[in-house]
C-alpha cells in the first residue's frame, strides 16, 4: 500500500508544478478587447481572470478552451487580466489543477469610437 500512496503523492505534486502561460498580445479597438497567450503542454483548458485591480478576479473568471479570447461591448475602464492553465490530474477522475497565474496584462478601454460623420445627401 505504501508504494501506491507514494505514487499518488508524486503524481499530485507533478500536476501542481505545471508551467504557467505567458500573455503575449492584446488588442483593444472600440470596446472590443482580445488577448493571446502561449499554450501549456498538457493543459485541458485555461482560466481567464479579470479584475478591477492588480491580482483581483472580481469581474470574471471564465474557462477558455483555446489560447485566445475576445469580448465585445466592453465598458470603459481599466482591467487587469491574467490566465491560468488547467490540467486534468490523471489520478483523480474529474479533478484538475491550476497553474500559477500568467503575467498580468492591463487593458485600458476608453469610450467607444465616435460615430462617423453624416453622409451628404445624394446629388440629383
Amino acid at each position: 500500500m505504501k508504494s501506491f500512496w507514494w505514487s499518488e503523492e508524486l503524481c499530485r505534486r507533478a500536476c501542481s508544478r505545471q508551467p504557467q502561460p505567458v500573455c503575449s498580445s492584446t488588442t483593444n479597438f472600440a470596446g472590443t478587447v482580445g488577448m493571446q497567450w502561449n499554450g501549456v503542454a498538457g493543459a485541458a483548458s485555461y482560466l481567464l481572470e479579470a479584475g478591477t485591480a492588480a491580482g483581483l478576479a472580481n469581474l470574471v473568471t471564465l474557462n477558455v478552451a483555446t489560447t485566445s479570447f475576445s469580448a465585445g461591448n466592453v465598458g470603459a475602464g481599466t482591467y487587469f487580466v491574467r490566465v491560468r492553465a488547467r490540467t486534468l490530474c490523471p489520478i483523480e477522475r474529474g479533478a484538475s489543477t491550476l497553474s500559477t497565474p500568467s503575467n498580468e496584462i492591463t487593458i485600458v478601454v476608453t469610450g467607444s469610437s465616435p460615430a462617423p460623420p453624416p453622409q451628404p445627401p445624394p446629388r440629383r
